[in-house]
C-alpha cells in the first residue's frame, strides 16, 4: 500500500506502474478523495473547537442546571448515563456524592 503523500508527489510514475502492472486504479480519484478526508478532518477540528469553546463558556451555567430524567431514572434504579453527555454525567455524580 502507498502512502497518500508518497501518491500525491509521484502521481504520474504510479500512474505509468498501474498500467505496466494491468492493475485498473483511479489514481487521480485516490488523491481526490485524500483531499476530501483533509478537509473533512480539518472541519471537523474546527467544529470541535468550537465545541470546546462553548462549553469552556457554559460551564459553570451547565454544572447548576437540574437534570429531570437523570434524577428520575436514579429513583427507579435505572442508569441513564449512556443518554446522557459525559460531562453532565461527571457533574451530577461530583454533586451527587457531596
Amino acid at each position: 500500500m502507498l502512502d497518500a503523500q508518497f501518491v500525491r508527489e509521484n502521481l504520474e510514475a504510479v500512474k505509468t506502474n498501474c498500467r505496466n502492472r494491468n492493475v485498473k486504479a483511479d489514481v487521480d480519484r485516490v488523491v481526490q478523495l485524500d483531499d476530501e478526508r483533509k478537509r473533512l478532518v480539518q472541519e471537523t477540528q474546527t467544529l470541535q473547537q468550537r465545541a470546546n469553546a462553548v462549553a469552556k463558556l457554559t460551564g459553570p451555567v451547565r454544572s447548576s442546571v437540574s437534570i429531570p430524567s437523570y434524577h428520575r431514572s436514579r429513583e427507579n434504579g435505572t442508569n441513564s448515563s449512556a443518554v446522557l453527555p459525559l460531562h453532565w454525567t461527571i457533574c451530577c455524580s461530583q454533586r451527587d456524592a457531596a
